[in-house]
Parts: structure tokens; C-alpha cells; sequence
């Protein structure tokens, strides 16, 4: 599975499925002040980018890869 759950923070890495996001919510709902890491994010599904913004969960680190990086910049870098 592209997911890892530790005690505060979710690391999600290689091509992270539509299946992830069930996963990804209810472990976001479970607890406040979780956090997200996308470094290694080489895809991921538009089910799990809709998870973490309705979630307002601060993403650590947004993916490496320079186009998913452009795409997902804009909505969960700071203004």
C-alpha cells in the first residue's frame, strides 16, 4: 500500500490509488492535528487529494516530481 501511518503523520509515496483514500480519511478523522507528507508521491488519486483538503490537515512536504509538484502546489502551499 503507498500509505504509512504513524502516530501524527500520514506518508504517502509511488502511485497512491483510489483505494488509499478510504484509508487516508478515516485516519485523519480518528485524531485532530494529523499531518500529510507527499514527498514521494509519483500519482495520486483525485479521491485522496479531495481527503486531504477537506481534512485542512498541513501538508509537510509536497512530491518531488516536477509536474504533480506544479499541480498540487497551488492548493496546499501557504498564500
Amino acid at each position: 500500500m503507498p500509505i504509512r501511518l504513524f502516530k501524527r503523520k500520514a506518508v504517502l509515496s509511488g502511485e497512491v490509488d483510489v483505494e488509499t483514500a478510504e484509508t487516508l480519511h478515516a485516519w485523519l478523522i480518528e485524531a485532530p492535528g494529523r499531518t500529510i507528507d507527499l514527498g514521494g508521491c509519483t500519482h495520486i488519486h483525485p479521491a485522496c487529494v479531495q481527503v486531504v483538503l477537506a481534512s485542512g490537515a498541513p501538508v509537510l512536504a509536497l512530491p518531488a516530481d516536477a509536474d504533480l509538484h506544479g499541480w498540487l502546489a497551488p492548493l496546499f502551499s501557504p498564500d
